[in-house]
Formats: structure tokens, sequence, C-alpha cells
């Protein structure tokens, strides 16, 4: 019977689905602990300690990004999978209520009611007709996109790889000239205003 590890932390629920569901089919190890006979791991481990699990066959990291396992360091013949796509709806949700804030500057009307100052600090017109361009749509891309119902929402890729949900792509140069000005804005801005009344 396969050991599967799961490392990550884990709320009771959780783990009784997860204890229902390996019932007679592996043996389950929940725990922070170091199970080194685990055949599968469920969570994550820095790339340089998946050494210490030498009968280890899947690795499925819970998050979406992977570039702390580089390929060339992972341990040969293992099945590397990850939590790509699972938190589309999170992100978008996340994503739809950072650009309505700012759409809306309610950092702007928080900062002012701290000091006890009322400022009318209006944003005239709406977001419906605007173009929100997703850029490096990714896996959450078109999860996000499909909050927009109201506006285009083209996504630009630097790569050719395309995903179901978007109507429209954008294709550009590995680093196009504007990627730096809008990557470091000041205050660290990750949002701003194009010609055309665009939001990127």
């Amino acid at each position: 019977m396969k050991t599967v590890w799961v490392n990550t932390p884990l709320r009771d629920d959780h783990r009784r689905w997860l204890e229902e569901a390996a019932a007679g089919r592996c043996r389950l190890v929940c725990s922070a602990e170091p199970c080194p006979e685990a055949e599968a791991l469920i969570g994550a481990l820095p790339v340089e300690d998946l050494g210490t699990l030498p009968q280890l066959q899947w690795f499925h990291l819970v998050w979406a990004g992977v570039d702390k396992y580089p390929a060339a360091q992972m341990p040969a013949g293992v099945a590397f999978t990850n939590g790509s796509g699972a938190y589309g709806a999170y992100i978008a949700e996340h994503m739809m209520a950072c650009i309505l804030s700012l759409y809306r500057q309610l950092p702007h009307y928080a900062a002012l009611q701290r000091q006890h100052i009322w400022d009318n600090c209006w944003q005239e017109g709406t977001l419906e007709g605007k173009t929100v361009l997703i850029l490096g749509p990714g896996g959450s891309g078109p999860s996000t996109a499909g909050w927009w119902a109201c506006a285009a929402a083209p996504g630009l890729c630097r790569t050719s790889t395309r995903s179901s949900g978007l109507r429209r792509w954008i294709s550009c140069c590995p680093r196009p000239t504007w990627w730096p000005a809008c990557c470091r804005a000041p205050g660290r801005r990750r949002a701003c205003w194009t010609a055309g009344g665009s939001f990127l």
C-alpha cells in the first residue's frame, strides 16, 4: 500500500475527507513531521529536501507557482504536479476587488477618513465599456475575464500559449519597452491607465 504524506495544514473537515478517500487505498500521513517513507507528497517542501524522500514517486505542490522548483533540481523519476487553475475564482474575485477599489479611489478615501477629512474625489464614469487588459493571463486569466462582462477583456501574453475564456489575445515581444514603466511605477503601483481609457 502506497504511503501518501500530506504536510500542508488542513482544516478538520478537509482531513476527514482525505481520510475517507484514502481508506483502504493508501496509507495517509497528515503531519508536518518528516515522512521519509513517503511515495507521494501533497503539500510543499524545499526542492533541496526532496532528496530526503528516497521512495518519492509523485509530488503535488498545492500552490500554483513553481518558481522555486526548477526542473534541473527536481529528483529524476518524480512526477510533479501543481495547483494551477484551482485558485482561479479566488484570484478573480481578489482582482475585481482591487480594481474597483482603485477605480473608486477607496484607499484615498480610507486615508482621509483616518484623518477625519471629508473630500469628494468622485471618479466620473463607470467601468462599462472600458477595456481591461489582463497582463500575463496564466491559468487565472480566463476566470478573471469572466467577471468583466461589462468590458472587453483581452489577454496580453508573451508566449504562444492560449487559454479558453478570453475572447481576444494580443501577442507582444518577450520584454516590451513599457514593461519596466508599468511594473516599477512610483509607489510600486501595479495598475495604471493607458491611452484610450483602458485599464491595465
